[in-house]
């Protein structure tokens, strides 16, 4: 019976409720024992385990209370029973979405233009975690979506590469296929067996893609907005020239190059005019549709403000046929010959009856019968576990890659088969080796070096890690606050009603509606403009009082044009007000923030009011040095340059896990002075308050030991905290408190 029938690994609520998978994990231990060239490393201890499983399945060292909890459980499982829970954790899509998020490059660089689309990959992707979707269909999805993102979220997956289809498939077979392709684009690649052609013949599958503004269904709205907005400038053209037989232009340089255009004499000869005739009856229907340039720019501005400047929320999808590049320069085609698309290796695409070729494409590469879409996800999983892959790079195979252990890597494969690519039920296997348990190999091994997985190897914390790790030091339950998960639900949702509510309006309605705003808009647009040179002039002038009272007065324009559109918008045909269009309108206006809930400090008895005034102005410190203290799966993704993260070498999602573990001066200095230090020597924080409470200098050193290390002081460094306890308590601390955060063992995953 296949081992997903005993582990019941088919729904989140049922993921552990089958007896321990023994068989599987020991399998892999004989598999890895075989291989060895002298043993397993000990043993881990609990305090070192339980630092290393809460880093590596939720991102974060366990806060006191957690490790304690842990290491005082005389359960002879209790290992197991906390691997199910940390899987199962909401801490778990944090880690895994930085993870996954980093391989599929999900950016918020672009700004507004991919703002939306950015919120509905994240929010995909965290739901997908969180659901434990089997991996084969989270491939499916992203390889065979389409529409509008905030339907069809996986639809972002060609949008982030919108304009480049040739690099998303080389992206496409890296990532899952765990094979090189790049070089091929251009030319036979240099040291493997792929060819420009296959290339081709691959990317033929998914070329005639396109990422729009909305939705290209002629019959939408918004798209009938657009007709009336063309025929009413055609009209007027028409009318003020006198002939529906010259072809309209919006100004001199149109009217010019057509004039200039060989063809432009036929077409005047249709016209039954001579040539100058033609040219100053353009002109007069240019001079006629003026007014209508300020109508089509207010409608324009009135679209952006319901839905932001949207250029990639919508995959429209026209199988196109790719040709060859105009420089190919081998035997086998000529350049700029059409291509059919073809498989790279293994078993032959047919195209079923309705389906699609990136459908086809997205069957083939998910199935089990290819060659290494199950391979290279497999071993994705072990090197994140021990640091260290079975053969690597894990994103390309070729004829020379080393397997260390080929058995393993066999069965490994076909675990994950067994498992129905359940990624969870997966790492838990991993997570309960022996190998995994044991301590770990300070060695640095490169990518083809010999090693035999008798333990995890000595890593550097990600920066997400560390960043996730400092939070877990300085608040209370660091993984409920939601912050970005939370924004980018109310944005997707907003976005989704308002195109609702108006692809629901009947289109006639919907049209004079945006053109009454539109109209409104453009009605205010003089005053604006007036506004912004008396504003200019009063700079010059540097008075101070009319430039507040100019900006005052744009304020107040806007927010009537503002009032305008939503009231307009909301108002039904008989007068009543569409409730869900008004909820969605007021988007920008809603407090999306999660605060957080911070426990003041409470001051001794005995403090002066002096003393009372340093307490206070400390706790309003910390407020504002939390501002943005989120998880990195919270924040922006990624981070802005000069944040934390960055300077601890998150990726920049520009390409495929592009993060940097090397150590750099900045984020030494970072942790001997920077940001984080003094909020974790601010006595209002999680750290600072439990120091406080303490009742002795040794007391404070064994919570620090705690906090950072999960473990108490050993006999030596006890003999050299002793020289601390010589000064006074406070400065004791602060100096075991810095020295600690700047020590390589708190940076560091055992």
């Amino acid at each position: 019976m296949k081992l997903y029938l005993t582990l019941l690994f088919l729904l989140p609520s049922l993921i552990f409720s089958a007896t321990h998978p023994s068989d599987a994990i020991a399998k892999i231990n004989s598999l890895v024992n075989s291989g060895l060239e002298t043993s397993l490393n000990k043993k881990s201890d609990d305090s070192t385990f339980v630092r290393r499983i809460y880093l590596d399945i939720i991102g974060r060292i366990p806060s006191i209370e957690e490790s304690t909890q842990f290491i005082e459980n005389k359960s002879p499982n209790k290992r197991q029973a906390l691997i199910k829970n940390l899987l199962m954790s909401e801490a778990y899509v944090s880690n895994n979405f930085n993870y996954w998020a980093d391989i599929l490059r999900i950016t918020n660089d672009g700004g507004n233009n991919i703002r939306v689309m950015t919120a509905a990959y994240s929010q995909w992707l965290k739901k997908s975690l969180r659901d434990n979707k089997r991996y084969d269909d989270m491939v499916y999805e992203l390889l065979s979506s389409d529409g509008n993102v905030w339907e069809n979220p996986a639809a972002s997956y060609y949008l982030r590469d919108n304009g480049m289809p040739l690099d998303n498939t080389a992206n496409t077979i890296r990532v899952f296929l765990g094979t090189r392709l790049e070089c091929a684009q251009c030319h036979d690649h240099p040291f493997d067996n792929w060819t420009q052609m296959e290339f081709y013949q691959t990317a033929a599958f998914t070329y005639g893609y396109k990422g729009g503004t909305f939705p290209n269904d002629k019959d939408s709205n918004l798209s009938g907005l657009k007709r009336h907005i063309a025929a009413l400038n055609k009209a007027k053209f028409a009318k003020a020239a006198g002939s529906d037989k010259i072809r309209p232009v919006n100004n001199e340089k149109q009217l010019q190059d057509f004039i200039n255009n060989k063809k432009s004499a036929r077409f005047i000869e249709r016209s039954g005019l001579s040539r100058d005739e033609y040219i100053r009856r353009s002109r007069k229907g240019m001079e006629a549709t003026n007014d209508m340039k300020l109508i089509q720019y207010s409608t324009k501005e009135t679209i952006e403000s319901l839905f932001g400047k949207m250029r990639s929320t919508n995959l429209s999808v026209q199988e196109k046929n790719l040709q060859l590049p105009h420089d190919y320069q081998y035997d086998d085609a000529k350049p700029k010959d059409i291509v059919k698309p073809a498989t790279m290796f293994g078993d032959k695409i047919t195209v079923k009856e309705g389906e699609s070729r990136r459908e086809a494409f997205a069957r083939w590469l998910t199935s089990p019968n290819n060659p290494t879409f199950t391979r290279v996800i497999a071993n994705r999983m072990w090197k994140k576990a021990f640091g260290v892959a079975v053969f690597s790079p894990v994103d390309e195979i070729n004829d020379f890659t080393h397997v260390r252990n080929k058995e393993l890597m066999d069965y490994l494969e076909q675990l994950m088969k067994d498992l129905d690519y359940n990624l969870k039920a997966f790492q838990f296997i991993i997570f309960n080796t022996d190998a995994y348990q044991a301590k770990v190999t300070a060695s640095q091994i490169g990518t083809k070096d010999k090693y035999d997985f008798r333990g995890p190897i000595l890593r550097r914390m990600t920066a997400e890690q560390l960043w996730d790790s400092l939070i877990t030091l300085s608040i209370e339950n660091p993984d409920i606050y939601l912050n970005s998960s939370k924004n980018d639900e109310a944005l997707v949702n907003s976005i989704r009603a308002k195109y609702n509510s108006i692809e629901g309006m009947d289109t006639e309605l919907f049209v004079n509606k945006i053109m009454d705003i539109a109209s409104y808009t453009a009605s205010r647009d003089k005053e604006i403009r007036d506004l912004r040179v008396k504003s200019l002039e009063a700079r010059k002038e540097q008075d101070v009082d009319s430039i507040k009272k100019y900006q005052k007065d744009m304020r107040e324009i806007t927010k009537s044009i503002e009032e305008k559109t939503k009231n307009t918008l909301a108002m039904s045909s008989s007068g009543s007000m569409d409730m869900q269009m008004m909820d969605s309108m007021n988007y920008n206006n809603k407090g999306n923030k999660n605060k957080f809930q911070l426990i003041k400090q409470e001051p001794s008895a005995n403090l002066s009011k002096n003393q009372l005034k340093v307490h206070q102005s400390q706790f309003k410190q910390f407020e504002k040095m939390l501002t943005h203290f989120y998880r990195a799966s919270e924040l922006s993704s990624p981070s802005p340059r000069g944040h934390f993260l960055r300077d601890f070498g998150q990726s920049d999602r520009l390409s495929i896990q592009n993060a940097n573990s090397s150590p750099t001066i900045t984020q030494a200095l970072n942790l001997m002075n920077g940001h984080v230090y003094r909020v974790l020597n601010n006595p209002h924080s999680l750290l600072g308050r439990k120091l406080h409470a303490s009742n002795s200098t040794p007391e404070s050193f064994e919570i620090l030991y705690q906090a950072f290390f999960s473990r108490k002081p050993t006999t030596d460094e006890w003999s050299i905290l002793g020289q601390e306890t010589k000064i006074s308590k406070s400065e004791a601390t602060k100096n075991v408190l810095w020295a600690l955060l700047n020590s390589k063992q708190f940076t560091f995953i055992q």
